[in-house]
């Protein structure tokens, strides 16, 4: 006769058996039991005994309608069982043939279509995405077993971002996913997550990435995340033409890092649309941002500084100089196959009108036509900026010009000049005369000065001293 004993160091579909006249513990499957005993720790010479497993998360697969197929069970010690209900309130397990869905499919189909989906290794970090607010998804069995899953069509159109974990299978699994979902979903890219120390241990996925910047809010790691989705270039099968969904493993590419320089060009090309000005500099125009010309260098406007940003942005870490240097001449060299078109400061001829740039970050202007004005979200036409280039207030209807009479202390002769110089300033293709102020210390020209540039152009510096000679004014 047999004695059976459940415990807790037995796993799901397994006893230990105990025979009635003793003899230790042995393992009994439903079958057979195995002749090898259990080892009870009570023998000195026996190894020691392994701490008691017990589940501490269940993460749930529901299909679309949100009724639960399936869960990946998560033990401490760090182990993975999937079961399945048996409609009793129990479980089986083993999945059989449930259908493998997308993990937070549910929350996938109800999410905003136009935001990132972050594809990941596990369900922890698909939660911990989750809870900065942010679409994230995951396969049942992690890495390699992305074909398993009955439909990813949830995916499909969407704009994906894969954080690999930092291994080689991490690696693989990425780049088995994106080919796989290359051509289906809206664009894929890879995220490689920066390097760095958790606890003393390195930064292996998504999850320590979070730990290590615990300092920072939910709104921030989220809007971390998004940047370098934005920033990274998109996978291509070009790009990794060795790396597919039936030879991953095999594949070099998979794992080689490329240079910085090389980084910050694929940034730069993924993101910007590279162009020429009638004078034939290279500038950069952010694909879906305001239509602003970047030139390559210069003040903050300028692309070496934006890539400097997007680059510490996206992998936590400063670009090197010779990196920014290597990359914006392949960037100058890409630029010259462009034609040539006309960029404007400030304001510029569009329809038999004209378009003041407001100088804002959002590249709000307004278009200015024979007997109306209109404030547009976006300029139609291309415009740039120096580090001089500070933002117009918006304008507000009901105004009248000779409101500003009051306000200067002019003659009555001199204030026509100065509307006429004002409405020239905004005329852009006719000559423009200069605004030289004069009279005694202490009557207003600084002050009316100030206040006239800021009205169409207002900059840091915007009084300047008489030149001392003609050529100092040419």
């Amino acid at each position: 006769m047999l004695k059976c004993e459940r415990t807790a160091e037995a796993p799901p579909g397994m006893v230990l058996v105990k025979p009635q006249d003793g003899g230790g513990l042995f393992r009994w499957n439903g079958q057979g039991m195995s002749r090898k005993p259990v080892p009870t720790g009570k023998s000195s010479a026996s190894a020691p005994s392994k701490p008691a497993r017990r589940i501490v998360d269940a993460y749930h697969y529901r299909d679309s309608a949100g009724m639960l197929l399936h869960q990946a069970v998560r033990y401490d010690p760090k182990d993975f069982r999937q079961r399945r209900p048996d409609g009793k309130g129990g479980w089986i397990w083993e999945l059989g043939d449930v259908p493998r869905v997308l993990y937070r499919l549910p929350e996938l189909l109800a999410g905003d279509t136009s935001a990132w989906v972050f594809v990941v290794e596990g369900e922890k970090d698909a939660n911990n995405l989750a809870s900065l607010g942010l679409l994230a998804t995951t396969c049942p069995g992690g890495a390699g077993k992305w074909s398993n899953l009955a439909d990813d069509s949830a995916l499909h159109g969407r704009r994906l971002a894969i954080i690999p974990d930092k291994d080689k299978a991490g690696a693989a699994h990425a780049q088995d996913v994106a080919a796989r979902l290359h051509g289906k979903a809206a664009v894929v890219k890879v995220i490689d997550l920066p390097d760095g120390e958790v606890d003393g241990r390195l930064i292996k996925d998504v999850s320590d990435w979070i730990e290590w910047l615990d300092c920072r809010t939910s709104g921030e790691l989220a809007a971390a995340l998004v940047e370098m989705a934005e920033a990274a270039p998109a996978w291509t099968p070009k790009a990794d033409a060795k790396a597919n969904a039936s030879d991953v493993a095999s594949t070099k590419d998979a794992t080689e890092k490329p240079t910085q320089a090389e980084t910050i060009v694929r940034i730069a090309l993924d993101r910007y649309r590279l162009g020429l000005t009638d004078a034939g500099e290279p500038f950069a125009v952010e694909q879906n941002g305001p239509n602003l010309a970047h030139m390559f260098r210069g003040g903050r406007h300028a692309l070496r500084s934006v890539l400097a940003r997007d680059y510490r942005r996206a992998y936590g870490r400063t670009a090197n100089a010779s990196a920014l240097a290597d990359a914006l001449t392949t960037l100058e060299g890409e630029s010259l196959d462009a034609t040539p078109e006309a960029v404007d400061l400030r304001v510029g001829e569009y329809n038999g009108g004209i378009i003041l740039d407001l100088g804002d970050s959002k590249g709000q202007a307004v278009i200015v036509r024979p007997g109306s004005w209109e404030i547009v979200p976006f300029s139609s036409i291309l415009f740039r900026r120096t580090a001089l280039t500070a933002a117009l207030p918006v304008p507000e209807r009901g105004g009248e010009l000779d409101n500003l009479r009051g306000l200067l202390n002019l003659s009555d002769e001199t204030w026509p000049l100065v509307r006429g110089w004002l409405v020239a300033a905004l005329l852009p293709s006719i000559a423009h005369p200069i605004l030289l102020l004069g009279g005694e210390q202490g009557t207003g020209k600084s002050t009316a000065a100030r206040m006239l540039v800021n009205l169409i152009d207002p900059s840091p510096a915007p009084l300047r001293s008489q030149p001392r000679d003609a050529e100092a004014w040419a």
